[in-house]
Order: C-alpha cells, then structure tokens, then sequence
C-alpha cells in the first residue's frame, strides 16, 4: 500500500500538470508573438515542442528519460501514451461529429 504522499499516487496528476503547463506556455507564446499569431500553429503542438526539447535537455543533462524518473511514477512514457492514444480516438470522433453547413436551393 503507497503512502498519500508518494509520488506513484500523485504520477498522473503531476504528469497532466506538466502537460496543462506546457499548454499554458504555448498559448502565452502565441498570444505575445505575432509571427505566432499569424501563423496557423495549434497552441498544442506548440506546447508539444516546449515539452519536447525540454524532455530532450533533460535527457542531455541526466541521461535519462524525463517521463521515466520518479517524480512521473517511472513510467510516465507508458502514461504519455495512453493519452495520445485516447486524445487522438477523442479527436476523430468530435470531426465525425462536426456538422457542414449546406447552401440550401
């Protein structure tokens, strides 16, 4: 049994944080630049590049991986992708859902 104060009970929630900050940021950076603004870039994959070269100065420094370490539970990659996997379920069934509007003759 794990102690309330362990990071294996608090991995998903640290790892949707990590994941919601990155976000926070992009959308900051899109807001504040407007070579940003202009462009077509998703806030998300903005937001997925910070987290990406984050993660790989990370790995530069430490020579692990940063989603593997203790603070994420050890296996926050596993974690990473079970939610890709179920965002991207997510996405394709809210375009199938989305309505075209139709010049009525």
């Amino acid at each position: 049994m794990s102690n309330f104060w362990d990071y294996s009970v608090w991995s998903w929630v640290l790892l949707f944080a990590v994941l919601l900050g990155s976000l926070l940021v992009g959308n900051m950076l899109k807001r504040s630049i407007p070579l940003l603004q202009k462009s077509l870039i998703p806030t998300s994959v903005i937001g997925g590049t910070i987290l990406l070269i984050v993660a790989a100065i990370y790995k530069a420094v430490t020579g692990d991986v940063m989603f593997d370490s203790a603070l994420f539970g050890g296996e926050g990659t596993e974690t990473l992708e079970i939610i890709t996997y179920h965002a991207l379920a997510l996405g394709f069934i809210a375009s199938a859902f989305k309505t075209t509007r139709r010049a009525e003759s």
